[in-house]
């Protein structure tokens, strides 16, 4: 059951590697990772999307950007 996740996440990796310049790919794989609890690897993503859509509302990743990085600083990291 735990390769799951990591496989799904996979397919996320390999989009945002499709697509490095689309905001979008990077968007979708940070929040799964945020779902996931994977909260270094969610702010690093987010941050990418937050670098390539100067336009995105806060809600559409930029929130969950800031939760990650809180996340991160407190040292809880399930992944």
């Amino acid at each position: 059951a735990a390769t799951k996740p990591r496989n799904a996440f996979a397919y996320y990796v390999q989009a945002v590697k499709r697509q490095p310049k689309n905001p979008e790919t990077w968007r979708l794989a940070g929040l799964y990772a945020f779902q996931q609890g994977c909260y270094r690897t969610a702010y690093t993503y987010l941050e990418k999307y937050t670098e390539l859509d100067k336009n995105a509302r806060p809600s559409s990743g930029g929130d969950q950007y800031n939760a990650a990085l809180r996340q991160v600083d407190l040292g809880n990291n399930r992944c």
